[in-house]
């Protein structure tokens, strides 16, 4: 695989950047006695590794939020007192504050990318996988597609 510099997106000091690893690595990885907090794995009576995720965890449409701009802001049936819906609005400042946290929080780390398996596990790489390569084509998040 080739070097990707993340920094470009706003991701700095990237470890190492680990594609498809094996159980074992994972595991391996993992396990390690020096993490700490959220990053700690458990091993369970059953030989899983259990990781506390805190209460914030899971996926749901209840989660997803669309940042009103220029763009969206009449493009987008949005959810309102009268009709509720799973197209809540978030202002440009919360998303920058966002995307703020998640690069604070995927820099100076070990990442781990296995999104180009036949059968991704989910979104843990797509500022990687997805919006890296997508902002550098110049896509932002007001990009609207049409069929």
């Amino acid at each position: 695989m080739a070097n990707i510099d993340l920094s470009k997106y706003g991701i700095m000091d990237a470890k190492e950047i680990i594609y498809n690893p094996s159980y074992d690595a994972l595991f391996t990885d993992e396990m390690d006695p020096s993490l700490e907090g959220y990053d700690k794995g458990v091993l369970t009576e059953l030989g899983a590794v259990n990781v506390m995720t805190g209460i914030y965890t899971g996926r749901s449409p209840k989660d997803k939020y669309i940042v009103v701009d220029e763009n969206s802001k009449n493009t987008v049936w949005w959810t309102t007192d009268g009709y509720k819906n799973d197209n809540p609005p978030m202002t440009q400042e919360a998303w920058a504050s966002v995307l703020a946290a998640a690069k604070k929080q995927m820099s100076g780390k070990k990442l781990f990318n296995r999104a180009n398996q036949p059968r991704s596990p989910g979104s843990s790489i797509k500022p990687i996988a997805v919006y890296g390569p997508a902002i550098q084509s110049g896509v932002d998040k007001g990009t609207i597609y049409t069929a």
